[in-house]
């Protein structure tokens, strides 16, 4: 990760990347461009430079999607991944040390909310850059001397909320589930099968394989329907859910979506 990569001149980039790929051809670097998004990079991507760069705008849109904007942020989502190519790639954050924590500021601590918005971002399309405390519930303000308030979101790793910490159990499922599925999730289509107020479902696709993700903002559990083409069978696990499996009828299929804490 390097910081601040604006303030460097763009031939040292170059220089510097040729030389680490000389020594381990696979080396990557994310640069951290403040503001960069789909579409806007600074000129640092596909160029000899960086490999990937931090997108400032993510935390925007899991803020948007988990505040019922899903339909919205589902179609930035598409786009982003159109523009998302291997030498073009985008690392998505909800947090840093240089802004006010996501739980804290964004969605006033609700931890089943913060669940979501990390599954949006585990299941996306680039590289997930998840700050470090985050998992178990570590957030804050950024620090304001004019208000005289030190940095809350520099704290040291609160090792004692590690046991039993139910956010930290869902973060360590859905890395899991990512990590298993990295090619889909990395380099895959996305297609919008289902969005209505609480509930997006949308495929991941690639190179034969498919991948449905189901989100739930609700505190309730949700039933959708939607149909299922041809390529994805009859009959859906769900690899979070203990496998369980539903059926399709018809070409349609019903299932059920858990509550945001579940």
């Amino acid at each position: 990760r390097i910081d601040t990569v604006k303030h460097v001149e763009h031939d040292t980039w170059k220089e510097l990347k040729n030389a680490l790929v000389d020594i381990k051809p696979d080396f990557k670097m994310i640069g951290e461009y403040y503001g960069a998004s789909a579409g806007s990079n600074g000129g640092y991507l596909a160029n000899g430079m960086m490999d990937s760069v931090l997108d400032f705008e993510f935390k925007s849109i899991a803020e948007k999607f988990v505040k019922g904007d899903i339909a919205g942020v589902e179609n930035r989502l598409q786009e982003r991944n159109q523009a998302i190519t291997d030498i073009s790639q985008l690392g998505q954050f909800l947090s840093s040390h240089d802004e006010d924590g996501f739980l804290a500021t964004r969605i006033d601590g609700n931890k089943d909310l913060l669940k979501v918005a990390a599954s949006l971002q585990m299941t996306a399309k680039g590289q997930p850059v998840i700050y470090y405390g985050e998992e178990i519930g570590m957030s804050g303000k950024n620090a304001d001397f004019s208000v005289n308030r030190m940095g809350e979101n520099r704290q040291s790793f609160k090792w004692d909320q590690v046991e039993n910490n139910d956010l930290l159990d869902h973060y360590r499922k859905i890395t899991n589930i990512r990590r298993e599925n990295a090619e889909v999730f990395s380099r895959g289509d996305r297609e919008s099968l289902h969005t209505d107020a609480n509930v997006s479902v949308f495929k991941r696709s690639h190179d034969g394989e498919n991948l449905l993700v189901g989100l739930n903002i609700s505190d309730q559990d949700q039933k959708v329907s939607f149909d299922l083409d041809k390529n994805l069978g009859n009959k859906l696990i769900d690899i979070y859910n203990d496998n369980q499996e539903y059926i399709a009828e018809k070409g349609k299929v019903e299932i059920t979506i858990p509550a945001n804490s579940k």
